[in-house]
């Protein structure tokens, strides 16, 4: 993975947890399983990013 392709991912992660995060701001998303997995989903690609970005930086 490249620099660009990097940033590529980290960008679009951060777009889709803004997207979602306004749905659930706006109470569009209500069922609370629902958005209790939306929220593990987007901390287990946070940590996943994490990992992927120190080993790319190594």
């Amino acid at each position: 993975m490249d620099k660009k392709e990097w940033d590529a991912l980290y960008t679009s992660h951060q777009n889709w947890k803004e997207f979602v995060c306004d749905l659930l701001d706006k109470k569009e998303i209500q069922d609370e399983d629902t958005i209790h997995r939306i929220q593990m989903e987007i901390q287990e690609i946070d940590q996943l990013l994490k990992k992927i970005g120190d080993e790319w930086k190594c």
